[in-house]
């Protein structure tokens, strides 16, 4: 049976260091954008005028990412006052903090800290761990088991590794502890779903669609309105949609259009500084707009995010957030 969650606690951490989206490219190969028809100078400039991205934060190489992380969580625990042993589920996004260094920072930090009765999750969904954990707390979280830690990462080594054509790659980590009793935003509602054409088409052999990014919006339009009808929320209702900073053109320009919605309803704020840090997006966009003078009270928040795998299929997910009193 689902309840109805709230959210505790909310924090990021983002590197000092940043490096420009020129930067980036500079380190990247000419023969990518040979393999495009498309010189890597004009793909560039292209990429900056749609995304409006513009710097890149980084880890220097000497930030160790164990300590970040216990920092943060040590935060957490003086300014909450929880007790280690009421975290029930130690949710973990993103590879890097199990596999840093031939280490496993989740683990550390579950010993470390002594949530000795927590049970480690782990979500490997970038884009969408957080939403996805979220969603899942309304489940898992009852009188019994209260209280869940979601804790993400990201850290990329390379030019390579933050540049996948449509976007570029930050580093920075993000925090929430989702308990079953009380908090400042109670997540009402959640909702996914999964496109998996490109794995299927590849197995069975048939052949693939030609415009996957047409695809995706086109699923992902979809999929928010069928949301909002499960949810029995119009549109009018929403006060802001929390999308991932990974372009400005898709959320202002296309979201917006084929949804019918005003564009400044979607929070885009962030898109310039920080690049996409999968889904540390949305844990830092949801503070930073709460934190603003800009939410009204009584307001309905959505977050949203598509989550695309190596293999191009898509999970896409929805969280529904209101006032907690």
């Amino acid at each position: 049976m689902e309840i109805d969650t709230y959210i505790k606690y909310i924090d990021y951490y983002l590197p000092e260091n940043f490096i420009t989206v020129d930067d980036v490219f500079s380190s990247l190969d000419n023969e990518i954008f040979e393999r495009k028809n498309i010189s890597k100078d004009t793909f560039c400039s292209k990429l900056k005028k749609e995304t409006k991205l513009n710097k890149i934060s980084i880890f220097k190489k000497e930030d160790d990412l164990a300590s970040i992380v216990f920092s943060m969580i040590e935060k957490l625990l003086k300014e909450t006052k929880i007790n280690p042993q009421e975290i029930d589920y130690l949710v973990c996004g993103n590879e890097v903090l199990l596999k840093h260094n031939n280490t496993s920072i989740i683990h550390y930090i579950q010993k470390a800290f002594n949530f000795n009765k927590s049970t480690i999750v782990p979500l490997l969904q970038p884009c969408a761990a957080a939403l996805f954990a979220m969603g899942l707390s309304r489940s898992l979280l009852n009188r019994e088991k209260k209280n869940m830690l979601i804790l993400s990462a990201c850290k990329w080594e390379s030019a390579e590794d933050r540049f996948i054509d449509f976007t570029v790659r930050g580093d920075g980590i993000g925090l929430l502890l989702v308990g079953s009793d009380t908090g400042f935003l109670r997540i009402a509602d959640w909702n996914s779903c999964n496109l998996g054409n490109p794995s299927y088409n590849k197995i069975e052999n048939k052949a693939q669609s030609q415009d996957f990014r047409s695809d995706m919006i086109n699923r992902g339009v979809s999929f928010f309105n069928e949301t909002l009808s499960k949810f029995k929320l119009e549109k009018d209702d929403i006060g802001k949609v929390i999308p991932p900073n990974v372009r400005h053109d898709v959320y202002f320009d296309v979201y917006s259009h084929y949804l019918k919605m005003d564009p400044k309803v979607f929070y885009l704020d962030n898109v310039p500084n920080g690049g996409h840090i999968c889904d540390i997006d949305i844990v830092r966009n949801l503070k930073d707009y709460i934190n603003s003078k800009k939410k009204a009270k009584n307001q309905n928040i959505v977050l949203y995010t598509p989550d695309v795998e190596k293999s191009f299929d898509v999970n896409y997910h929805l969280v529904l957030l209101k006032n907690a009193t």
